[in-house]
């Protein structure tokens, strides 16, 4: 018997201002560039974790075998 094994990507946003916009508010990012938040955003970490958990809602999207994390500032 064949198992189908689910993956998991990276994380998206479909909104990418307003995450950008609560990631400067966060203490000593107030000055970072959106580069910056780009590499915070694709690099995982247990603060990305929290900041996304915190700041954004997930919204699960299912492809095939594909499971996307989508992320919607709140």
């Amino acid at each position: 018997m064949d198992s189908v094994q689910q993956i998991t990507t990276a994380p998206e946003t479909t909104d990418v201002n307003r995450l950008y916009e609560a990631y400067k508010t966060l203490p000593g990012n107030e000055s970072k560039s959106l580069y910056e938040f780009w590499l915070f955003m694709t690099v995982p970490s247990s603060e990305r974790d929290f900041f996304l958990e915190s700041k954004a809602r997930s919204v699960p999207v299912f492809a095939d075998n594909l499971v996307m994390d989508r992320y919607e500032g709140i």
